[in-house]
């Protein structure tokens, strides 16, 4: 029963079950979106909870994990219609935007995020090694290398720029 139900959260969106390279890296993407719900569901219910016994507000971070929620469906709608560039493309670039840069704009800069944020850029710029194949998407994979290497590059200069 899980190993079809895996199987087929694998295999979403492609037409044949055959091994080549391009399958496993959506296969790769489909299992990563699937994680990152996983985990981003768990969150949300833990914040929810937290917040109800708390009385705490409904912060950023709480709408960081709502929206990055969101996209996650909507990569699985997308490799579900074969949209498979745009599932990749959503998982290099909107993640990275969203934990990092989405609470620095809304002026929520702490002292950690200095040491925090390029961190998890780095720790992200590892999905496109494992969704992109140079051979076969070359354009798609040196943008994302440059991508990352442009968010680390300002990033303490956005941080200085915000912070209170």
């Amino acid at each position: 029963m899980m190993n079809r139900i895996w199987s087929r959260i694998s295999y979403l969106g492609l037409k044949s079950f055959d091994k080549n390279l391009f399958n496993r890296n959506i296969i790769i993407a489909n299992r990563i979106n699937f994680f990152i719900i996983c985990l981003l569901l768990l969150l949300n219910v833990l914040t929810y909870i937290n917040r109800e016994i708390s009385n705490g507000p409904y912060t950023i971070h709480t709408k960081v994990l709502l929206i990055l929620l969101l996209i996650c469906f909507l990569n699985v709608l997308f490799s579900y219609k074969t949209w498979h560039n745009l599932t990749k493309v959503n998982l290099i670039v909107f993640p990275s935007l969203i934990i990092v840069f989405l609470p620095i704009f809304y002026g929520n800069v702490q002292e950690s995020d200095f040491i925090d944020a390029p961190i998890v850029i780095i720790g992200l710029s590892f999905i496109p090694q494992l969704i992109l194949i140079p051979k076969l998407n070359n354009s798609l994979y040196l943008i994302s290398s440059f991508y990352f290497l442009i968010l680390v590059s300002f990033l303490d200069n956005i941080l200085v720029y915000y912070s209170p």
